[in-house]
């Protein structure tokens, strides 16, 4: 879970259940907003393109990138969205992902898209 502080205040980056929190990221919330990274991309749709797009938050926290993703895809009549989490470790060179069940999903990253709060990250696929 990423969540947003109602007044703005702070971001934060949340793994486990509501019992029981595994991972919280940033431990401090002051200036959380610039531990943080944001990612958005569209591309219209129309022959023979697929329209796409991709929103993600990304932080590093020892070593390992979190990137957070929200995404849809056109293609005619169909129509896919996906969310989930990736954590990279470069040094160990792998990648871990987790998809989100997305008819769970409450809010979305869409809405960060021009967030003057986070700032803009080099994207999705690599720094």
């Amino acid at each position: 879970m990423l969540a947003l502080d109602t007044a703005n205040k702070y971001i934060i980056y949340r793994y486990g259940t509501s019992k029981y929190i595994e991972f919280e990221y940033p431990k401090d919330t002051i200036n959380s907003f610039n531990k943080f990274k944001r990612f958005y991309y569209v591309r219209y749709g129309g022959y023979p393109n697929a329209g796409t797009e991709i929103s993600q938050v990304e932080f590093t926290n020892e070593g390992f990138t979190y990137k957070i993703y929200d995404q849809s895809f056109t293609l005619d009549e169909s129509y896919r969205s996906e969310i989930g989490l990736t954590i990279e470790s470069p040094k160990l060179k792998k990648q871990i992902e987790i998809k989100g069940l997305v008819k769970t999903r409450k809010g979305g990253l869409m809405g960060l898209k021009e967030s003057e709060l986070i700032k803009l990250s080099d994207g999705p696929f690599g720094h």
